[in-house]
């Protein structure tokens, strides 16, 4: 609920009335902060996921660059992947010398 909605539960309170209105507003903040706290929960394993997953998604990534996949290829990989990386690396040295 918003504000607006409590200020309306309670604006014609009269000494008769009060009680069961108080109760009522109770309940609507009790309900009001089931839902927030709920809402923080499912933000907060949603954010722990996501955090897992990039995680795994590192780990993955470091693995391919260093070559240690665990495949008989990987070193075939990690081969090409050096000969490239050392043909980069003369290719800027070249430019930064120029």
């Amino acid at each position: 609920m918003k504000y607006e909605d409590y200020e309306k539960l309670v604006e014609n309170v009269t000494s008769e009335t009060a009680l069961e209105t108080l109760t009522k507003v109770i309940a609507k903040v009790k309900e009001d902060s089931m839902e927030a706290e709920a809402e923080k929960l499912k933000m907060a394993e949603e954010l722990e996921a996501q955090n897992k997953k990039y995680q795994d998604l590192q780990v993955d990534y470091i693995h391919k660059f260093i070559g240690a996949t665990g495949k008989d290829e990987a070193g075939e990989e990690h081969d090409d992947t050096a000969a490239k990386l050392e043909e980069m690396t003369k290719i800027i040295a070249e430019n930064m010398n120029s």
